[in-house]
């Protein structure tokens, strides 16, 4: 997770762009917060929507949905075995597309399911799915074990402006993380969603979140 400030810095050299806003959703949270943390100098706002949490520290997780939280550790103490669930997945996705949808809905809240039930978000979190897998297994294997493993970040140490975007129905990443990261980083303006979930936020509130970013 802290290598990737290196990544943004030689892109954001060879684009010639010496301040940068930062986007994170959902596992990219973690990616965004080591940006802020590392490159003082060069992000002018970190913006977060879903905030996972670090296996390491348990309430961060809490509430994590049972078959998330397994994959994750599946992920990072049993990679081999996530390979072939990972395999399986692509297999379906690109076979059954449909029962992946309904299986996917079947395990989310009330405004993620309906979020996925409207046509343009269910095909676009299935063409994601395809994208994530066309590679093969090792790319989804290899980000779920980061997300268990240690961070090694400090948010508290952010100075640039943090804004979080929560949905409190959101069980792939609990409503838990966003109020630590609130309280610890100095500058963080954060937008708690009581009727949303994990997907449904981007939905519903795509244009503001894209607006904090300046």
């Amino acid at each position: 997770v802290l290598d990737w400030p290196v990544d943004v810095t030689a892109l954001a050299d060879a684009l010639g762009l010496q301040r940068v806003a930062v986007l994170g959703y959902s596992s990219g949270v973690p990616y965004a917060l080591a940006c802020g943390q590392l490159l003082a100098d060069r992000v002018s706002v970190v913006t977060l929507v879903g905030c996972v949490g670090p296996d390491e520290e348990p309430g961060l997780v809490a509430g994590l949905s049972p078959q998330v939280a397994r994959m994750r550790q599946d992920c990072r103490r049993h990679p081999r075995r996530a390979w072939l669930t990972w395999a399986g997945v692509r297999f379906a996705v690109a076979r059954y597309p449909g029962q992946v949808l309904t299986r996917s809905m079947s395990a989310l809240p009330d405004p993620d399911r309906a979020a996925l039930a409207e046509p343009g978000l269910g095909q676009a979190y299935l063409e994601d799915l395809r994208r994530a897998l066309r590679q093969g297994p090792r790319g989804a294997v290899t980000d779920m074990a980061l997300m268990a493993s240690p961070w090694g970040l400090r948010p508290e140490l952010i100075r640039a402006p943090v804004r979080v975007w929560q949905g409190e129905q959101d069980r792939n990443a609990p409503p838990v993380m966003a109020r630590r990261l609130a309280a610890v980083i100095p500058d963080c303006t954060a937008t708690f969603c009581p009727d949303d979930g994990h997907l449904s936020i981007i939905g519903r509130h795509a244009e503001a979140v894209l607006s904090t970013l300046g």
